[in-house]
């Protein structure tokens, strides 16, 4: 009874901003979880650079703790399903 779950996200890395609309949170809250260590986000290379968080690590952590197993995949970019 091996079921495969097949989960879509648009991209890999995505800005606070982006992660604060898909995930339906305020942009201020994305910034305090990646100060607490919740997000995993690259470093920035200059002072003023854009932060880019690993919004693929962040579904993946979700939906293993949602599900409570690892059989699932994760499809990055668009949806071909046309149901």
């Amino acid at each position: 009874m091996a079921t495969l779950i097949s989960i879509y996200i648009p991209k890999a890395k995505v800005t606070p901003k982006e992660f604060s609309e898909l995930q339906g949170v305020k942009v201020r809250t994305v910034r305090s979880w990646c100060e607490k260590g919740i997000l995993s986000q690259d470093k920035k290379e200059k002072k003023n650079g854009r932060v880019a968080i690993h919004y693929l690590k962040y579904i993946e952590r979700q939906t293993r703790q949602a599900l409570g197993h690892n059989r699932f995949q994760i499809i990055v970019g668009q949806s071909s399903c046309t149901q």
